[in-house]
């Protein structure tokens, strides 16, 4: 019984993940004045995973008809309070904070289903790692726009799940610009890991850090769900990769400037 709700459940986080992809869409079409775009973006077979339905996004027009197209669901909860001031500078990314604080609450409720407290420890290794990355990301994308206050970028964790100390986020809460942020890294649990990478810019040192942490548990976890979510993040790398290459070559990009922005290729 355990084996069927938990993986239920955790097929369930990607169907989140794709509905809150669909749903920023949107948001950012909207922002942008045409909505009407998103039909061309729609993906049909996802259609029949997700309670959300994808053909009323692609009728939606303004943020009221966004609201009316998510009723019902928890994502309308979350963007109601964005109704008034959603096209502001700087609402985008709050309103996907939010969105994404959503998303790994739920995997982390799929996470206490299991009773194996060792195997759900492999879980949270992976969890903890991503959401930290996440974290290290937007502080600096954030840094980089402007000032935001400390609470604002101490709400992009979500509670006990991350492997900074207190220390560690007060820091990174007091960083006044993004180089801080860099800085702060090598004094944290991810010393090692970052001392390990070639930073150019932050997107691919965490994205690096990441990668190199989930090949470690592909092969070594015991974990099968564990073994499962390092295998699909994985995937979801080798995708962007895929898309880089394509580009690449649509554009005409220099091979060795191509190589330069794929990550994990070397593993």
């Amino acid at each position: 019984e355990y084996q069927l709700s938990a993986g239920e459940n955790f097929y369930k986080y990607f169907v989140v993940q794709n509905d809150i992809r669909q749903i920023m869409t949107v948001v950012r079409l909207l922002i942008q004045g045409h909505p009407e775009k998103y039909l061309a973006a729609l993906p049909p077979f996802f259609n029949s995973k997700t309670d959300i339905d994808l053909y009323e996004l692609a009728k939606v027009r303004s943020y009221d008809d966004l609201l009316r197209a998510l009723e019902h669901t928890d994502y309308k909860k979350i963007l109601e309070r964005y109704r008034d001031n959603y096209s502001e500078d700087g609402m985008f990314i709050l309103i996907e904070n939010e969105l994404n604080k959503y998303r790994f609450s739920f995997l982390i409720k799929s996470v206490k289903l299991s009773k194996d407290h060792r195997k759900k420890k492999e879980i949270y290794e992976i969890i903890n790692y991503r959401l930290d990355m996440y974290t290290l990301t937007r502080a600096y994308r954030l840094l980089n726009l402007g000032s935001p206050n400390k609470m604002f970028i101490r709400d992009f964790t979500v509670k006990g799940c991350t492997n900074f100390s207190e220390k560690d986020m007060q820091a990174i809460s007091d960083a006044k610009s993004a180089t801080e942020i860099v800085k702060l890294i090598p004094n944290t649990y991810y010393k090692k890991d970052f001392s390990n990478i070639d930073f150019k810019y932050i997107e691919n040192a965490t994205t690096e850090m990441l990668i190199r942490r989930l090949l470690k548990g592909f092969r070594y976890y015991t974990n099968p769900t564990a073994v499962m979510l390092c295998y699909l993040f994985l995937a979801e790398n080798e995708v962007r990769n895929i898309i880089h290459i394509v580009e690449a070559i649509k554009y005409n990009i220099p091979t060795e400037k191509a190589k330069s922005v794929l990550i994990g290729t070397e593993s």
